[in-house]
């Protein structure tokens, strides 16, 4: 990003196991705690040149995807837990506040769902959340049976 390291994590979770959602939600949350860590640790020396080269670590993180879990799971708020600049926050709810999202997957193709719901997500750590302009859905594309979800940011 123009105001320096973005780590950016896209996920597409378990669909019929809330059981392995659990666990892929925590794995999530551990790399995410680990990713921040090594941005923290002091990790000088001679970069690795070529097809093994360090990346630069940051805590700022933006987590976007598939989740198949709405808003009001326990999925949703375990991805939300912990406070400080590193917890993530929903930047849906951050703009729009809690009320009812627009659903994001089976609103033209019900082969799936009797209902359309809203189980694509975008998060974000608190400095980067902060920073949220915009998010929306997009409800009119027709190209894939998830519908469009986007999110600007102010000096990102």
């Amino acid at each position: 990003a123009r105001s320096g390291p973005l780590t950016v994590m896209n996920t597409h979770l378990e669909y019929s196991s809330a059981a392995q959602r659990a666990l892929q939600v925590q794995r999530i949350l551990d790399i995410h705690r680990e990713n921040a860590d090594l941005a923290c640790a002091d990790l000088s020396g001679q970069p690795v040149a070529g097809l093994y080269q360090s990346r630069p670590r940051t805590p700022r993180t933006v987590l976007c995807g598939d989740f198949n879990f709405d808003a009001g799971s326990c999925e949703h708020l375990s991805l939300q837990r912990g406070q400080g600049e590193q917890a993530l926050c929903d930047v849906y709810a951050l703009v729009h506040g809690p009320g009812a999202r627009p659903p994001t997957f089976g609103v033209y193709d019900r082969t799936y769902v009797k209902q359309p719901i809203a189980c694509d997500h975008i998060l974000a750590s608190g400095d980067v959340a902060g920073l949220t302009r915009q998010v929306g859905v997009d409800g009119k594309t027709q190209y894939s049976d998830h519908q469009p979800v986007y999110a600007e940011w102010e000096g990102l």
